[in-house]
């Protein structure tokens, strides 16, 4: 507790799975916070979460479209307008899914996952990068999967690829970022409890549903569905100092999903 007093952490796609629970963990550890998302009922009720937890925290939340760069612009300028014009962490969660044939996507379903899952994660960067060069230890933690290293389910490409790219960005940025001192590092959840992952299996036909799932939890030596709060934990670790020697580290947390 306490890891993390008076630091700003911004998280893009905060309303709820690993965002929600970030959000919590974060404030528990005495960080300031500036949630975005586009779900805005959502976002209220991770705020809600947040006070209700740590009455004290200090809370900015805003809906954001991650498909419009003015808006990732105009929200990161807001932060640091909020909180003395420093970025600690940047927690790139957003993310989105869609499952479908090959010949069925269209170029608007590979744009839309593109867009948030993998360019949103660029230029959130790429703004808030005058703010976490101010920082005396900033940390970029994006939010891949496991689906980045394997297939997990049929018709499941533009997501795969889409997060396949952001462990290659990950990389990357570690690399460009190292200089001005700022760690990068990627974590690759495995199954895990949340909206989305269920909108996933709610998106297949229901008598594919049951075993898909049963397929998908089975790869997982813990045979269970994880926990928001298990993936956002590690970003937490990720975020304070001591992980001051981590920086372009891809971490599986998947209890052996994409080892076995």
């Amino acid at each position: 507790m306490n890891r993390l007093p008076g630091r700003t952490v911004l998280i893009a796609g905060a309303a709820g799975g690993q965002g929600r629970a970030g959000a919590v963990l974060f404030a528990r550890e005495g960080a300031r916070l500036a949630l975005t998302d586009v779900d805005e009922a959502g976002l209220g009720e991770t705020v809600d979460e947040v006070l209700a937890e740590v009455p004290d925290a200090q809370v900015l939340a805003r809906r954001v479209d991650l498909r419009n760069l003015p808006e990732i612009a105009a929200f990161v300028a807001e932060t640091e307008a909020r909180f003395d014009g420093v970025i600690d962490v940047l927690y790139n969660n957003a993310g989105v899914n869609h499952l479908d044939a090959i010949e069925n996507v269209t170029p608007d379903d590979w744009d839309r996952v593109y867009d948030i899952n993998l360019k949103s994660a660029f230029f959130l960067v790429k703004y808030a990068l005058p703010a976490l060069r101010r920082s005396r230890a900033a940390s970029v933690v994006n939010v891949s999967s496991g689906a980045g290293l394997l297939a997990p389910v049929d018709g499941n490409g533009v997501y795969c690829a889409s997060k396949g790219g952001l462990i290659s960005l990950t990389r990357a940025q570690a690399r460009d970022l190292a200089p001005d001192g700022i760690r990068v590092n990627c974590l690759l959840p495995g199954p895990i409890e949340t909206p989305m992952v269920r909108g996933f299996f709610a998106a297949m036909p229901e008598e594919e549903r049951v075993a898909a799932e049963q397929h998908v939890v089975g790869r997982s030596l813990f045979t269970r569905f994880g926990r928001p709060e298990e993936v956002a934990s590690m970003a937490v670790y990720l975020a304070t100092d001591e992980a001051s020697y981590v920086t372009s580290a891809i971490i599986p947390v998947d209890a052996g999903w994409t080892a076995v």
